[in-house]
């Protein structure tokens, strides 16, 4: 896939959804971040994000642990949900979003055929 004109690694659901490493996308886009261990949390550094309510957040019950991502402070709305999915045996797990939610929450445009996320509007 490709994420403002570089390739990207993502990973396919069995539902055909792609996932890309949290911290990949926000890097790629110049969105500073901090993870939070304590609350399995990605604090944002953007004041531009207005967080979405989305009738399809990833619940409890997809069978990975969850982690949220919000703006600037534990105590602020969530923007989007991803899962902690485990990589090589002895590695913490690593924190993924699904890429089309992350996304419409960052404003950033994309295109279908094939799946591409562009630059982000406004940035």
């Amino acid at each position: 896939m490709q994420a403002d004109r570089q390739p990207l690694t993502v990973w396919i659901d069995a539902n055909g959804l792609s996932w890309a490493l949290a911290a990949d996308l926000l890097a790629r886009y110049g969105i500073p971040y901090l993870w939070d261990a304590s609350l399995r949390r990605i604090l944002i550094g953007a004041l531009d994000v207005a967080p979405a309510y989305r009738e399809d957040a990833i619940q409890d019950s997809i069978g990975w642990p969850l982690f949220e991502m919000s703006l600037q402070s534990a105590t602020a709305p969530v923007i989007l949900r991803g899962i902690l999915r485990p990589q090589a045996a002895g590695q913490p797990a690593r924190a993924w979003c699904r890429v089309l939610e992350f996304a419409e929450e960052f404003g950033i445009s994309v295109r279908f055929d094939p799946f591409t996320l562009l630059a982000r509007r406004g940035g």
